[in-house]
């Protein structure tokens, strides 16, 4: 079939073109109506709500026979009629965006990172929505808003923490329901500033809730390596079943991190899932000097600034490629590499 553009002045798109709003910075699929085609999730994270800069929204087109069609088409801001939160400048609501089943009733649900959110006077504290999906699509029904001030979530919401920067979904616990990760990459560990954390809440039959979630650092512990200052730990997320358990692991950028005294070399973290859920045993830290990995870790090769997961050689167990954009490739500077770490029965392996 003929390919397609889509822009907000397409034919009955809902919202307009407008300078800076950055349509498609972000995006995500998932089957929100649950008809079996898969839809699209579309970060809008400069759009203005009405007078208000940088509020930030989503556009959702979805799936049809024929492909994606403007039929049914939503956009979904902070002011949205029933959506928690309160439309702001510089929001930047869909700064991130994931799916996943967080109450496991078949229909695909969206989070949405709002990663310049002010919590109460906090500056850019970051947030995340989560809108639900429903056999008509997505639905301000039984929305939520997730930050470090909520009910029960650990940490605290502090200034420029960022919450939301990155986001990925996975099943941690193996319980059927999808759980969420949020990268928050400004968090200060202690006095440690911009070291990161990544904030996880579990799935449950009534969706995404405080019970049992968890905040990891490279303080935490029994986790490899040790947070210091703009490591950027959470700056970028990814899931896979790396051992082939059944139970997700999660995969964490620190594209900030020093190797020795190598400045912003980077590395990757592996928080491994298990029955309760992650858990530091068996965790990982990956750079270009950890043994037997390809490469060599030099200053501002940001290992780990982009993730991805896939089964490459089709051996059942997932596999890992890791975004290197400032390697440089001979005298060729910051020309960019992508290292890629096997599954196995033991986990990620070099």
């Amino acid at each position: 079939m003929k390919n397609q553009i889509w822009d907000q002045d397409s034919t009955a798109i809902l919202g307009a073109a407008e300078a800076s709003d950055g349509f498609g910075n972000s995006l995500a699929v998932g089957d929100f109506n649950s008809d079996g085609k898969d839809d699209l999730a579309i970060g809008v994270s400069g759009e203005d709500i009405g007078t208000i800069a940088n509020a930030g929204a989503v556009n959702v087109i979805y799936g049809s026979n024929t492909g994606l069609t403007s039929t049914g088409n939503q956009i979904w801001d902070q002011d949205s009629t029933n959506i928690e939160g309160a439309a702001e400048a510089s929001d930047l609501f869909g700064t991130s965006l994931a799916v996943g089943d967080f109450n496991g009733d078949g229909k695909d649900d969206l989070a949405i990172g709002v990663s310049g959110e002010d919590i109460g006077t906090i500056a850019n504290a970051g947030a995340v929505n989560v809108i639900y999906g429903s056999n008509t699509g997505l639905t301000s029904t039984g929305n939520q808003i997730w930050d470090q001030d909520s009910t029960n979530i650990e940490g605290a919401a502090e200034a420029s923490d960022l919450f939301g920067t990155s986001l990925a979904v996975g099943d941690f616990n193996g319980d059927g329901k999808d759980d969420l990760a949020i990268g928050v990459s400004g968090e200060d560990v202690g006095t440690i500033a911009n070291a990161g954390a990544v904030n996880v809440i579990y799935g449950s039959n009534t969706g995404l809730t405080s019970t049992g979630d968890q905040i990891w650092d490279q303080d935490s512990t029994n986790i490899e390596g040790a947070a210091e200052a703009s490591d950027g730990f959470g700056t970028s997320l990814a899931v896979g079943d790396f051992n082939g358990d059944g139970k997700d692991d999660l995969a964490i950028g620190v594209s900030g991190e020093d190797i020795g005294t190598i400045t912003n070399a980077g590395a990757v973290n592996v928080i491994y899932g298990s029955s309760t859920g992650l858990t530091s045993t068996r965790n990982q830290l990956w750079h270009q000097d950890s043994t037997g990995v390809e490469g060599v870790a030099e200053a501002f090769d940001g290992f780990g600034s982009s993730l991805r997961v896939g089964d490459f050689n089709n051996d059942g167990f997932a596999d890992l490629a890791i975004g290197v954009p400032g390697e440089d490739i001979g005298s060729i500077s910051n020309a960019g590499t992508v290292n890629i770490l096997y599954g196995s029965a033991t986990g990620l392996t070099a």
